[in-house]
């Protein structure tokens, strides 16, 4: 098997959260394919997201699942960066609003 860094299958999308909205939960999704298996980790505005500093977070492969979310707390912009030991790639910005 051939090793190569990290490269984007899908990177996250824009998302407007409707407040009203039963859903309770915003998906941003990010996949990368490499070997070996890249981790990932998300940033909001710049700053890598404790995933263990709130309970509402959880990360499903590479998609950064927030339930509840909280315009005050979660409206910015999202990145997803994956590493494995060949490097790094950092997404394009997906903002997340709420109307």
């Amino acid at each position: 098997s051939v090793d190569y860094g990290p490269v984007f299958v899908q990177e996250p999308d824009d998302i407007i959260f409707p407040t009203d909205s039963d859903e309770k939960k915003v998906a941003l999704n990010c996949e990368v394919r490499g070997n070996p298996v890249p981790s990932y980790r998300w940033l909001r505005n710049g700053t890598e997201i404790d995933l263990e500093s709130d309970y509402r977070y959880s990360l499903i492969d590479g998609t950064f699942i927030i339930n509840n979310p909280n315009e005050a707390k979660d409206s910015g912009h999202y990145q997803c960066l994956a590493t494995n030991t060949f490097g790094s790639i950092l997404s394009r910005e997906a903002t997340l609003q709420f109307a």
